[in-house]
C-alpha cells in the first residue's frame, strides 16, 4: 500500500486493507494497557484510518473510564460479554494504578493482584467469569477505600498510613493514623538523608511499639517506609 498509494489500482481493495488495519487496532487496543497509539502503522495508513473512520472505533464495547459503584452497576445491566468486561476492567485497573498509585499507595497491592489475575487468564489458569469476579473485587475494594477515605477526611499520605496500620490495629482510628503521619513530616529529607531515615525508624518503633507489638513493629514499620509520600 505505500509503494502503490495513490495509485488507482489499489481503489478495489481500499475497503478490505481498510478493514485489516482497523481490526489490527482493535486488537492492540484490547490487550494493550494503554489507549491505542496507532505509531506502528505507517503513515499512509495513519491518514487512511483517520480519514474513513471515528477516532472511538478501536474502543471496546462499554469500555470503562473510571472506577465506581456506579461503574460496575452499568457493567451489571449492559449486554456486554464477560469476555469484553474482563478487559475493560483489566485496564481500568490497570490505567487506575498507573495514574494513581503514586498518591495513593494502597493500590500498589490492587495492582500487583489485578497483574498475578491477568497472567493466570492469559495462560487459561483461570476461567473467564471467575477472572471477571475477581476483577470487580479489586474494583469494588478500589471504591470502597475512596469511600473510606472521603468519609474520614484524610488527606492521600495519612490514609496510605491508616491501610498500612489497619492490617496489624483491629480497631485502627484515624487519630493514630495522623500521628504516625506527623512522624514523616518530622524527617523531611529521609529518602535521601541516612541520618533521617535512621531517625525516623528509630521515631517509628517508639511510636507503634504499644498498639502493633514486639511481633509486627518491624513489618510494619518497614511497610510504613516504603509507602511513597507526596
Amino acid at each position: 500500500y505505500d509503494i502503490l498509494s495513490p495509485d488507482a489500482f489499489l481503489r478495489e481493495f481500499i475497503a478490505d486493507y481498510q478493514a485489516l488495519a482497523t481490526l489490527y487496532g482493535l486488537i492492540r487496543n484490547a490487550y494493550s494497557d494503554r489507549p491505542y497509539v496507532d505509531k506502528e502503522l505507517t503513515a499512509k495508513t495513519r491518514e487512511l484510518l483517520q480519514e474513513q473512520t471515528e477516532s472511538e472505533l478501536f474502543a471496546l464495547p462499554n469500555a470503562i473510564y473510571e472506577l465506581g459503584v456506579s461503574t460496575l452497576q452499568e457493567m451489571d445491566q449492559n449486554d456486554t460479554s464477560d469476555t469484553v468486561n474482563v478487559q475493560n476492567l483489566r485496564k481500568a485497573l490497570h490505567r487506575t494504578v498507573a495514574d494513581e498509585a503514586r498518591s495513593k499507595p494502597f493500590l500498589i497491592s490492587i495492582g500487583e493482584r489485578a497483574e498475578a489475575l491477568t497472567e493466570a487468564y492469559e495462560s487459561r489458569q483461570i476461567a473467564t467469569q471467575d477472572v471477571l469476579a475477581e476483577f470487580r473485587k479489586l474494583a469494588e475494594e478500589y471504591a470502597h477505600a475512596a469511600r473510606e477515605q472521603n468519609q474520614m477526611d484524610l488527606n492521600d499520605n495519612t490514609f496510605a498510613v491508616y491501610t498500612v496500620l489497619k492490617d496489624v490495629i483491629a480497631d485502627v482510628t484515624s487519630e493514630q493514623a495522623r500521628a504516625v503521619d506527623q512522624v514523616f513530616e518530622e524527617f523531611p529529607d529521609y529518602r535521601w538523608n541516612d541520618h533521617q531515615q535512621s531517625q525516623l525508624r528509630r521515631t517509628l518503633y517508639n511510636t507503634l511499639r504499644p498498639t502493633v507489638g514486639m511481633e509486627n513493629l518491624i513489618e510494619t514499620t518497614n511497610k510504613l517506609l516504603r509507602l511513597e509520600h507526596v
